[in-house]
């Protein structure tokens, strides 16, 4: 996840990105939390079928505090 969010960081054409199922847990939200509060062009995430947690999910909160581009977002059955 780390290398997803670095790319993110400096990509400015991706609008979607769909991590349905994709393992990312806590650990792996806080630094894609980090490239959305940056990335400018990212307007739709899914996080669906993850073990994100409640600290993952603060995180995600927080850089969509700041992406206020990001329109749409799943996390379905994201306990």
């Amino acid at each position: 996840m780390i290398v997803l969010s670095e790319a993110l960081k400096v990509n400015s054409s991706i609008q979607k990105i769909l991590l349905c199922n994709s393992n990312i847990g806590c650990v792996g939200m806080i630094p894609f939390s980090e490239a959305i509060k940056i990335n400018s062009s990212l307007q739709k995430v899914d996080l669906g079928e993850n073990r994100i947690g409640d600290k993952g999910m603060i995180a995600f909160s927080e850089g969509l505090k700041i992406n206020t581009n990001i329109k749409k977002y799943s996390n379905h059955k994201s306990p």
